[in-house]
């Protein structure tokens, strides 16, 4: 394990943190640095060796970083951890901070309250979610609460309960979870001083076998979209940020209601302008689609999709520039960058890739 190059004070490179699946070639956490100027990666390193640390999370406030990854139990099999770890900003180096057990089968999403005080995550077998408090130097606490989900739904992938993504709503102490399985968006309140978590009414019942996947919020707070891994819809909510309450406004395609083919969607994302949506379509569609978003009505419309250099997108961000998607190909084992025209939305492929084994998630560091 080495660590990166020193980043210049002047320069416009950013530190970004890759998650990984290690059940081949890949070890763990991996990092680069990205030039926001150009475009372009320098080669990613390994910075923390761990079983299957796929999603990651950052401190709002604090240099931390939070990687959920697997333990072996005592009867051979994978139980779920998290793990903080703090970050050089010169080298990107992580070290082990604290770990906690979730308690169950392994973990698919965590997410750190933008506050600093909470860190939830979800479990896709286990079909649970679970919540910490973060502690003032930004270690992990003793569990606060570890709910089960209930409920199915009518496709074979919907056999019981798979939690899914798990976000609060910013700015709130509300959060939601998609659970995947069982059709629904449950809502939480969490508790400002504990971290426990509280149901905060009737759950969104999703359309029948659509299994909400991700969220993504829009930067007016008014609105919200999920992405539905298995109808590959993309339903957009009204959003009442004071009482963390959704109604939606409609579902659309992500891909043309004609095609034959297995529908299958993965990650969501809005421009920083509020203007545009990305979302990220899996099999026999590997694509992502772009829709812009009228803001005063929170619908959207279909403009394009960008399929060269996409292959199994299971995770895409935007950087914080707002001029570049870097798109996650986990079967080809890399990262490819996209230009965003400012105007239209609409990618274009720099032809810059980098190397990355198994990606999963990509994440810029402050």
């Amino acid at each position: 394990m080495t660590t990166l190059a020193a980043a210049s004070t002047t320069d416009s490179t950013r530190l970004v943190y890759f998650g990984t699946y290690t059940k081949k070639e890949s070890k763990g956490l991996y990092a680069a640095r990205f030039d926001t100027a150009t475009g372009t990666f320098t080669p990613a390193t390994l910075v923390a060796p761990a079983g299957n640390p796929t999603f990651i999370a950052l401190h709002p406030r604090l240099p931390i970083l939070y990687a959920l990854h697997d333990l072996k139990n005592d009867q051979g099999g994978n139980d779920g951890a998290v793990t903080a770890y703090m970050i050089d900003p010169a080298t990107g180096a992580l070290t082990v901070l604290n770990s906690r057990p979730a308690g169950g089968p392994p973990l698919c999403y965590i997410h750190a309250d933008p506050a600093g005080r909470a860190l939830l995550i979800s479990s896709y077998h286990g079909g649970y979610v679970a919540s910490y408090p973060l502690l003032a130097d930004g270690s992990i606490g003793e569990r606060a609460s570890f709910i089960k989900h209930t409920g199915k739904g009518p496709q074979p992938a919907q056999d019981a309960p798979h939690a899914h993504c798990f976000d609060f709503v910013p700015g709130t102490s509300f959060a939601f979870s998609a659970d995947l399985g069982a059709d629904k968006i449950v809502p939480y309140r969490v508790d400002p001083a504990t971290a426990a978590l509280t149901p905060n009414g009737t759950p969104y019942a999703a359309h029948p076998g659509s299994g909400p996947r991700h969220l993504a919020f829009h930067p007016n707070k008014r609105f919200a979209y999920a992405i539905n891994e298995l109808t590959a819809t993309v339903t957009a909510f009204t959003l009442d940020a004071s009482t963390g309450s959704l109604g939606e406004i409609e579902t659309v395609d992500a891909i043309p209601g004609d095609f034959i083919g297995r529908r299958w969607g993965a990650e969501i994302a809005i421009h920083p302008n509020g203007q545009f949506l990305y979302a990220s379509l899996r099999a026999d569609h590997e694509s992502i689609a772009l829709f812009s978003i009228d803001e005063k009505s929170g619908r959207l419309t279909f403009i394009a999709h960008t399929h060269e250099g996409i292959k199994h997108p299971r995770h895409f961000i935007i950087d914080p520039t707002g001029r570049w998607l870097l798109c996650a190909n986990h079967d080809t084992n890399n990262v490819n960058v996209f230009a965003i025209d400012q105007s239209t939305g609409l990618l274009t492929p720099n032809g810059h890739t980098l190397p990355v084994l198994s990606p999963v998630c990509i994440l810029f560091a402050h």
